[in-house]
């Protein structure tokens, strides 16, 4: 429904706010179920969206690729300063955590497919919120 639809069937423009039930003062709406498709953000705004989820986990894969390279590069002989021990204990755990960034990412691209909008489009939005 359009501005002009509702002046003519003689409804106040809302202007995406609702009125509350306490004391009549207009609450903003904070999220709505609108899916991407419908959004009126042009067909941009899914492509843009599902290109941020794959560049955001080929980008962690491929640092989880190149730490792998790095550690094989290294071996057991290179040691650390300070403490007596390899440096691929150090490089070990920087692998690990860019695996589970790499999960993670995996996880928010699916639901991001399965909602169908991301939190980029309604940045007030939460997880919760599906």
């Amino acid at each position: 429904m359009t501005l002009d639809d509702e002046q003519e069937n003689g409804k106040e423009p809302s202007n995406g706010t609702e009125p509350s039930s306490v004391d009549g003062a207009e609450a903003p709406v904070v999220a709505d179920s609108t899916p991407m498709k419908e959004s009126g953000n042009g067909p941009a705004v899914p492509f843009l969206q599902s290109l941020v989820d794959a560049m955001r986990i080929a980008f962690f894969a491929a640092a989880v690729v190149l730490t792998g390279q790095m550690m094989v590069k290294l071996g057991s002989s290179t040691r650390m300063t300070i403490v007596d021990a390899p440096m691929n204990i150090v490089y070990g755990v920087v692998l690990l955590g860019f695996a589970a960034l790499t999960f993670r990412s995996v996880q928010v691209a699916l639901r991001h497919w399965k909602r169908g909008w991301s939190v980029l489009e309604r940045p007030m939005t939460t997880f919760a919120d599906t």
